[in-house]
């Protein structure tokens, strides 16, 4: 998807968490995550995988951070 459009935010985080999930590469993952919230701030599934990774990471006050913006922007998620 990103060879097809570079500024599809979902692609990005799906990237990190690729990357992160498989790959085990941390500092990777997060440049993918923090493209995707540069390209759409208000994507709560970023927020969400972000706080995740930040949470993996032992960056417990950014993850709590993310967390409450992915809830914040999409309070009906079940995740």
């Amino acid at each position: 998807m990103l060879a097809l459009d570079e500024t599809l935010a979902e692609a990005h985080t799906s990237l990190g968490a690729i990357r992160d999930l498989y790959e085990w590469d941390g500092a990777s993952s997060e440049k993918a995550f923090r493209r995707a919230l540069a390209l759409d701030p208000t994507c709560a599934f970023s927020h969400q995988w972000y706080a995740a990774l930040l949470s993996n990471t032992r960056r417990y006050e950014e993850a709590v951070d993310q967390a409450l913006e992915a809830r914040h922007l999409d309070p009906f998620s079940r995740d």
